[in-house]
């Protein structure tokens, strides 16, 4: 009984349990955004195809958003013809997921343990699944790129196709294809190095074909430059900061593939929590590496995943990228799965004798693996019960009819600190119950950086802020801008008159003079919550809603709130 069970998880035929997993998948999949509430990511995205003209998607809006247009392109024509916003935005992300799955689940030359374990992975399920952002896209073009890669001498176009498929992605793709490439070059130079006829090259297409995709990834990388006033929270870090973050190139394979402890910014809460994930990370890459020697591809794996790395390391890291990387390994694994029929197991390990030891090994791998899934059910979970805020908004917003009230939004910006202060934030700061509040002075200030804003305006037909894109009100996505005096855009601001109501603790000392906020006082109201899900974090917080007072009479539904009385609120 157990010899069977073991033979038909090792099997590469196809049957039931092929079936069953596709439709736990989709089904899942449909649930799940059920009650998914957009990101940020999500709204941005959305709102550029709303309402961008083709012109600014190629050749403006990815100076600031650092990807390819291809994604913002898929979305125009639902976006432009007024299509529900989040069913036309999952429809869209579900093709790519529905079509990687179904590639994985019946083309690829994986056991059938693996190939129905995949589609649950946590990138694949849930953060590429339910959050619809390109890298849905991604997996697909890494997964046509394996189908093709075994070929690539036979059918070049079709391989260089998928690779500019895989480029019009992402810039990790771009540079994960790049690897590729320069493989290929390499392959291709050795063959006539070794032939000595190097006449026929001019009769051959893969250098013409890669030609054609150096032009096109060329031509990307000039539409994603960053622009001067591009706005990058790590983009003001100095060098030696990064260095600091090299432990990132220890952790990113093993957190991409198994990590859980990684926090939802990207940091660690513990050191304690840092130095066990980096002898996690060194062990993972140890074994990484023996497992790659013995099967010939360092090369493969190295050349593309190396840049990958080193640019999520030392420039721009979310964690949703670590699914690029973790795709790239499903890629490798297919390649040698395809092209050597079983992986070959490091010497070392054979040669272990002890069966406790080989057990305790084997329980390691086993718990490693069903992380990955374990953080997809707790993400879904998450999903179903944090609402992140946007809804929050929205339904205050529309419930208590504020869409023609003036609403000012928080932004970005960071207070000034003294030389002996460590730098803080708006979230270290016991605010007082109403507005204005003594607060600190305004040392930078981001105006165009108001993500509330983009996520709320997709739900609207018009801008609802005062303070959003106030200097171009019809713009409703969030520009990535910096700007070295924001006092022109605070003067649109300020000449529509004090806001009615705001939403998040605000310096309005800085567009107002003391004159004009005499006498002036916004009672706290209200908290909306918000949140965010990391596989098994589901934080949440909440923004303080305020009311100018002479409005309070038209609008009795609300009560002013004070700590003591929040004190005696149920919890």
């Amino acid at each position: 009984m157990l010899q069977e069970f073991k033979q038909a998880c090792l099997s590469k035929k196809h049957g039931k349990a092929e079936i069953i997993t596709f439709l736990i998948y989709i089904i899942g999949l449909w649930v799940i955004e059920y009650f998914h509430e957009p990101w940020f990511d999500e709204a941005q995205a959305w709102q550029i195809a709303r309402c961008a003209s083709l012109r600014e998607i190629f050749f403006e809006v990815q100076h600031y958003e650092g990807h390819p247009p291809l994604w913002h392109l898929l979305l125009v024509p639902f976006a432009k013809s007024g299509a529900p916003y989040e069913l036309s935005l999952f429809s869209v992300n579900f093709v790519f997921c529905a079509a990687t799955v179904a590639l994985l689940l019946w083309k690829s030359p994986f056991p059938k343990i693996l190939r129905c374990y995949l589609p649950f992975n946590f990138f694949i399920f849930y953060q590429f699944g339910i959050v619809s952002r390109p890298y849905s896209m991604a997996m697909l073009a890494i997964v046509l790129t394996a189908m093709a890669y075994s070929g690539r001498n036979v059918h070049p176009v079709r391989y260089i196709l998928s690779l500019i498929f895989m480029c019009s992605t992402s810039a990790f793709c771009i540079l994960m294809a790049g690897g590729l490439c320069i493989l290929w070059t390499i392959e291709i130079f050795m063959e006539y190095q070794k032939s000595r006829q190097w006449g026929k090259i001019l009769k051959d297409k893969r250098p013409y074909v890669l030609l054609a995709i150096l032009l096109y990834a060329l031509f990307l990388l000039s539409l994603m430059l960053p622009a001067e006033d591009c706005y990058y929270a790590g983009g003001e870090v100095a060098l030696i900061d990064r260095l600091k973050d090299s432990y990132y190139f220890l952790i990113i394979p093993f957190e991409g593939v198994a990590g859980f402890y990684l926090g939802n910014d990207g940091n660690f809460s513990t050191m304690g929590g840092l130095i066990a994930d980096c002898i996690g990370g060194v062990i993972f890459w140890i074994l990484l590496i023996c497992f790659l020697h013995v099967n010939h591809r360092k090369a493969l794996f190295l050349v593309p995943y190396i840049p990958y790395i080193l640019y999520g390391t030392y420039w721009h890291f979310s964690l949703h990228h670590l699914g690029v990387g973790m795709m790239y390994m499903v890629f490798v694994l297919w390649v040698i799965y395809q092209e050597d029929g079983v992986p070959a197991i490091p010497a070392f390990f054979k040669k272990i004798e002890s069966g406790k030891i080989r057990k305790i090994a084997g329980f390691a791998a086993v718990f490693l693996l069903l992380l990955s899934p374990a953080c997809t059910v707790a993400s879904c979970i998450g999903d179903i019960r944090v609402r992140y805020g946007t809804i929050e908004f929205v339904d205050f917003i529309k419930e208590n009819h504020l869409e023609d009230r003036k609403i000012m939004a928080i932004w970005t910006f960071q207070f000034e600190t003294s030389e002996d202060e460590d730098d803080f934030s708006i979230s270290d700061i016991i605010f007082d119950e109403t507005l204005p509040a003594d607060l600190p002075e305004v040392e930078i200030s981001y105006p165009y950086i108001n993500g509330l804003g983009a996520s709320v305006n997709p739900y609207f037909d018009h801008n609802v802020f005062m303070n959003f894109n106030a200097d171009d009100p019809d713009c409703l996505y969030m520009k990535w801008k910096k700007t070295e005096d924001p006092t022109e855009i605070y003067k649109t601001w300020h000449d529509q008159g004090l806001p009615d109501f705001i939403i998040g603790t605000v310096p309005l000392q800085e567009i107002y003079s003391e004159e004009e906020l005499e006498g002036v006082t916004y009672y706290w109201i209200d908290d909306v919550k918000n949140g965010f899900v990391w596989k098994f974090q589901a934080l949440e917080g909440q923004e303080k809603v305020y009311i100018r007072s002479d409005l309070l009479d038209e609008y009795p539904q609300f009560e002013i709130q004070t700590y003591a009385k929040k004190a005696k609120e149920p919890t």
